[in-house]
């Protein structure tokens, strides 16, 4: 009898595990500026210095003019996806819904699927809390949610496979696990929650507490259990283990599926997409880059002088090219142009001097390359590819004419600035690396550029296989 005793203890113990309630998470720490907009009772809108998210607010939301804000925050949510936002005033309340837009992408769903997605806010207790329902727009790729409150929110997803994509060498294994939040039906202890939000009880594949979705099966490019040319998964529940085969695959990378119940019941589908083959290149290469030129004559002289850096932060990529992972740079022009014109008018002399500066900035993350070979030369060639792009600034111009003469009439100087826009240069850095290990390549270099002007760029480069 005292042992029934104990394993019902013990059974229920188990089961309420998910009204247990979950625990807080830290607050998110600031990435960026934040935006910021005064708006009134009419309404209005504000968007996020990513562009990522939206607010709308109607009128009468706002019962005066009020500074709201939007600063970007590391994301500490249960399967918290993208980035977190902070809006201000924080614990403002309004008196109309305000809806928050969210952008999401293909990247953003990776191992999960856009039915996952929800929104969270983190109350001041630190605990964060899923709204029960959103619209979500699947042509426009956004998701909004209505709140009448401000604090942190960021989206979420109820579910997703880690990792949700990776890279094996033949004969070698990877573990995954099929991760999955669920709402809590534990009371909320802060009075002040939304009543439209719930909290968010455990995300992760605890053993001691029961499963939470139903695991129908793993497969492989579609086959349960894998094929011998694909290779193998071995469905151990929410977890399994993928064994690359002997060969890459002739469909590479392979997709490795869960196909499971949600805990309400809903039938879903979660994919790992596995790369099969040797390790690949990763690492960061930077740079800073400079240059002057200046050009003269009897009547001019010009000066055109540039600056910049980036980084480009490298992953293995298929067919074992290098891929980028990110890239970031940043390019800066100034051109300085003077002249000196003297000529005769009858009895006045004209001493004419125009001064003009121009300058132009741009900051880019698209465009960029890496290329990694062997040169010939029992060497190793790296090849990148700057990010650039179009830049944008003004140019101030001025002008004097100096008139002497008897009867002469003054000219009154003038001045202008207006926009401008330019284009960073698309330059390519070819090194060539002597290294004993071909394996890695660890070092720095300068390269001399042509170009107008010529540019000095100083290289370093850590990259490994």
């Amino acid at each position: 009898m005292r042992l029934a005793l104990y394993l019902t203890f013990v059974f229920l113990t188990a089961c309420s595990g998910a009204k247990t309630l979950p625990a807080p998470s830290d607050k998110g720490v600031s990435t960026g500026t934040a935006v910021k907009k005064t708006i009134g009772t009419a309404g209005g809108t504000l968007a996020s210095g990513d562009g990522a998210m939206t607010l709308d607010f109607p009128a009468g939301a706002l019962g005066s003019d009020t500074e709201i804000g939007i600063e970007p925050i590391t994301n500490t949510a249960p399967l918290g996806r993208g980035t977190s936002y902070r809006l201000t005033p924080d614990g403002a309340k309004f008196s109309q819904p305000v809806k928050m837009t969210f952008k999401f992408t293909a990247d953003d769903l990776k191992g999960s699927a856009k039915e996952a997605l929800a929104v969270a806010y983190q109350g001041a207790d630190g605990r964060w809390r899923r709204w029960k329902t959103n619209t979500r727009d699947d042509v426009q790729s956004t998701l909004t949610q209505e709140t009448t409150h401000f604090t942190d929110v960021t989206r979420v997803l109820g579910w997703q496979l880690v990792p949700f994509e990776a890279r094996v060498a033949p004969l070698q294994s990877l573990e995954l696990a099929l991760k999955y939040c669920e709402a809590t039906d534990a009371v909320d202890p802060d009075p002040n929650a939304d009543t439209l939000a719930t909290l968010t009880s455990r995300c992760d594949t605890d053993p001691e507490l029961p499963p939470l979705v139903q695991v129908n099966s793993w497969t492989v490019n579609g086959n349960k259990g894998g094929s011998l040319g694909d290779g193998t998964v071995q469905n151990r529940g929410i977890k399994a283990t993928y064994t690359a085969p002997a060969v890459a695959p002739l469909n590479n990378p392979v997709a490795v599926s869960v196909d499971f119940n949600g805990a309400n019941g809903s039938k879903n589908l979660a994919v790992c997409n596995v790369w099969v083959g040797a390790a690949g290149w990763e690492g960061t290469v930077s740079w800073q880059v400079n240059g002057t030129q200046t050009t003269m004559d009897a009547q001019s002289r010009t000066q055109i002088t540039v600056s910049g850096n980036g980084q480009i932060k490298v992953k293995p990529g298929d067919h074992d090219v290098p891929a980028v992972e990110s890239a970031s740079a940043t390019y800066s022009q100034t051109t300085d142009r003077h002249t000196e014109e003297h000529s005769v008018q009858g009895a006045c002399t004209h001493n004419v001097v125009q001064d003009s500066t121009e300058l132009v900035t741009g900051t880019f993350m698209t465009g960029a390359s890496v290329f990694i070979s062997p040169n010939g030369m029992g060497g190793t060639l790296l090849a990148i590819g700057v990010p650039s792009g179009m830049t944008s600034g003004e140019v101030t111009q001025t002008a004097s004419d100096l008139v002497t003469g008897s009867g002469c009439q003054p000219v009154q100087p003038s001045s202008e600035t207006k926009a401008v826009t330019g284009a960073a240069p698309s330059d390519s850095l070819i090194i060539n690396v002597t290294v004993a290990n071909p394996n890695r390549l660890e070092g720095s270099t300068t390269l001399h550029i042509p170009g107008t002007p010529p540019r000095e760029y100083s290289v370093s480069y850590n990259l490994a296989k």
